[in-house]
């Protein structure tokens, strides 16, 4: 009885990895201590998603391109999606016998070469346009967007893995649909901050397929080819 126990519980762990827990914990012990060190930085980050003023404060008021705490609560955006990602894909194995941990690792390599590429491209747009602050306006309110979207995915996560009641696909619509809003107002932030800029419309409209719809696409594609479906 005692043995058949033990092996049930070995079982249960093989079946359910404990790091994302730990990840998840990890990620939100940051964020509650940064907004405890700095409660009108974080006022004015979730403000900075919405309204484009709030924006302008965090880059005259905090300094948010040179923060290390911005930095640190940007992360939360990058390890909450590549776990989203990897629990939607949980059977994946890209072709190679890895570990789990391998594997969310991979995706997270993948998101952060996406998003690099994004931010060079948009340097070199910023260049040609000779537009230094529309360059700034824009990082910190994508950053800000990324934040909340990152720590709003934790408890889906965490649920999509522990939880033994709500339906998992449930959960993953709610994500997809918060995906969603996240880029519509990422896309509305685009072009006010573009016309409050007096930049031209052909302008926006063309940063805005090159270096927001193409990077989904691209991370999309490149992640079907390892065999991680996303739709």
């Amino acid at each position: 009885m005692t043995d058949n126990f033990i092996l049930l519980v070995q079982l249960s762990f093989q079946r359910i990895p404990f790091w994302p827990f730990v990840l998840m914990f990890l990620l939100v012990a940051s964020a509650l201590y940064i907004r405890t060190l700095n409660a009108n930085g974080w006022k004015l980050m979730v403000k900075g998603a919405f309204s484009n003023k709030a924006v302008y404060r965090l880059i005259r008021e905090e300094n948010v391109m040179e923060n290390t705490a911005s930095g640190i609560l940007s992360l939360t955006f990058f390890f909450s999606l590549a776990l989203f990602i990897y629990n939607i894909n949980e059977g994946s194995d890209f072709g190679l016998k890895s570990s789990s941990l391998l594997r969310y690792f991979i995706i997270l390599m993948f998101i952060f070469t996406i998003y690099i590429v994004k931010i060079v491209g948009l340097y070199m747009a910023q260049l040609v346009l000779d537009a230094k602050s529309i360059f700034e306006d824009y990082i910190v309110g994508l950053m800000n967007i990324n934040i909340l979207f990152g720590i709003a995915l934790i408890p889906l996560n965490l649920l999509m893995i522990y939880n033994t009641i709500i339906n998992p696909e449930i959960l993953i619509y709610v994500a997809f649909i918060l995906w969603g809003l996240s880029l519509i107002l990422r896309f509305i932030k685009g072009f006010s901050m573009g016309l409050n800029r007096s930049v031209k419309m052909e302008y926006i409209i063309l940063y805005l397929c090159t270096l927001e719809i193409m990077p989904i696409v691209i991370l999309i594609e490149t992640l079907d080819d390892f065999g991680v479906k996303i739709f």
